[in-house]
């Protein structure tokens, strides 16, 4: 954006400008919401970060019409919980399998497209604090570029584990200290050995992989305990201590995790919001962190645009609740993994599920991103709409795409083949109770669709 003045007016400042931060404005500039993304780095940040998204990034990507221009490459038909290899043909998805996307790729393919969709993007900016005012706006303060404040009906923090906006608000999180060191790198070599989490001395756990012509992606489960690891010569020598050969190849870039989690104690504070790791966050084991995060954004965006319709922010509540119940049950499978992968916990593989005491009985359909079941959360929801719930027609689901693009509700029946869109659920109630329509309107003869493609409850 021109930085001609000192204060930016929006309607929604989101912090950080990250894939989940990105997503979350375009969807909302598509919707004709102002938005303004507020980032303290200069550019897309490098380093070894995801590679793939799940089925429902998949999905969201197409909904939006993303999927074709994103997800190029042909996706995995495995992918792995704990040592086990799991199959993701099975899932009852149209997008199976683990979709190859490098995440900087994916970060500035959603910059770019939040910017043409109508978002502003002000970088060098570091978020310093927030207050409501008494006309109940945001106000929040920057430093580091020409814009020091903004004034929004709704502030959205997606700005990582080390949140300024979760720290400043006070909302708090429940942490548990990280025990080993995850080291990722990307390293160009004509050929590298390939690990499949091999165990090796001292507790450490190594796997390595192609993942284009000459670019390999090694990564070392290594105990907190050993020598620290700061340049990129650093893991040269850890690879070379923990595999017993030299590392064959020049490291392009390195990252440095730990197996500590961190979620929230609240996802919303007022009209302050939390998403992606600002929220929860945790070893990135397959991707989830970046799966999570766009599943946070696709989440949300609905609601935001209903409070800033409407006035009303319960929603916002709902959301905390649900992406909080999702956050807490990702952390518990993801140590389950760790556990496994250092062999404290052995996940057990002679059933065609996962051990009960793992809290997940179908490991192809946590992978994918659709096994989240929200019925508990309070918020009269149900599970994804799945196409084996109810077969849908080539128009309803056209239908159906149109309306979670525009974040609009729908009701689909199931008999007479109906078809109806609205942009409040209390308008698509009333739709229901016209006299001049005899559709079905049982349980079972219609279902109502949240715009994130959630099935509602008809009570």
């Amino acid at each position: 954006m021109t930085q001609t003045q000192a204060h930016v007016d929006t309607e929604v400042s989101v912090i950080g400008a990250g894939p989940v931060g990105s997503l979350l404005s375009g969807i909302l500039a598509l919707n004709d919401i102002d938005v303004c993304i507020f980032d303290e780095s200069v550019d897309v940040l490098e380093g070894p970060r995801a590679m793939a998204v799940n089925a429902r990034a998949a999905q969201i990507f197409d909904v939006l019409d993303l999927k074709d221009g994103l997800l190029t490459a042909s996706p995995s038909a495995f992918g792995h919980y704990g040592r086990q290899k799991v199959d993701l043909g099975c899932v009852d998805t149209p997008w199976p399998g683990m979709w190859p996307i490098l995440q900087q790729a994916l970060n500035q393919a959603l910059i770019d497209w939040a910017l043409e969709a109508g978002a502003q993007l002000v970088r060098g900016t570091r978020y310093l604090s927030s207050r409501m005012r008494p006309d109940g706006m945001v106000h929040a303060a920057f430093s580091g570029s020409l814009i020091k404040s903004s004034s929004s009906r709704i502030l959205v923090g997606c700005d990582g584990e080390d949140s300024a906006v979760r720290l400043w608000t006070g909302m708090g999180q429940t942490a548990v200290a990280g025990e080993r060191r995850f080291v990722t790198a990307n390293v160009r070599a004509a050929d590298m050995p390939t690990y499949r989490f091999e165990p090796f001395a001292d507790g450490a756990v190594v796997s390595s992989g192609q993942i284009e012509d000459q670019l390999h992606r090694i990564m070392m489960h290594v105990p907190a305990a050993a020598p620290a690891i700061t340049t990129a010569r650093d893991v040269e020598i850890a690879w070379a201590q923990t595999t017993g050969a030299p590392l064959q190849g020049k490291v392009l870039s390195w990252g440095l995790q730990t197996d500590r989690r961190v979620v929230s104690d609240s996802f919303r504070d007022g009209e302050v919001v939390l998403a992606g790791d600002a929220a929860h966050s945790q070893l990135p084991v397959g991707g989830c962190s970046l799966n999570y995060g766009i599943e946070d954004a696709f989440n949300l965006a609905w609601r935001i645009k209903h409070t800033i319709d409407t006035g009303t922010s319960r929603l916002l509540d709902d959301y905390a609740a649900e992406r909080k119940f999702a956050a807490r049950r990702l952390h518990e499978l993801v140590n389950t993994q760790v556990q496994e992968l250092y062999e404290t916990y052995l996940i057990d593989r002679g059933s065609a599920g996962t051990s009960s005491a793992t809290g997940v009985q179908d490991p192809a359909a946590f992978l994918s991103g659709t096994d989240i079941d929200y019925s508990s959360c309070g918020t009269n929801t149900e599970k994804l709409l799945s196409p084996a719930r109810v077969s849908l027609t080539h128009s309803q689901l056209l239908g159906l795409k149109d309306a979670q693009r525009s974040l609009q509700y729908s009701r689909i029946g199931s008999i007479d083949g109906s078809f109806r869109a609205s942009p409040s659920l209390q308008k698509l109630r009333n739709i229901e109770q016209r006299s001049e329509l005899h559709g079905p309107t049982s349980d079972q003869d219609f279902l109502l669709v949240r715009p994130d493609g959630y099935v509602l409850t008809n009570a």
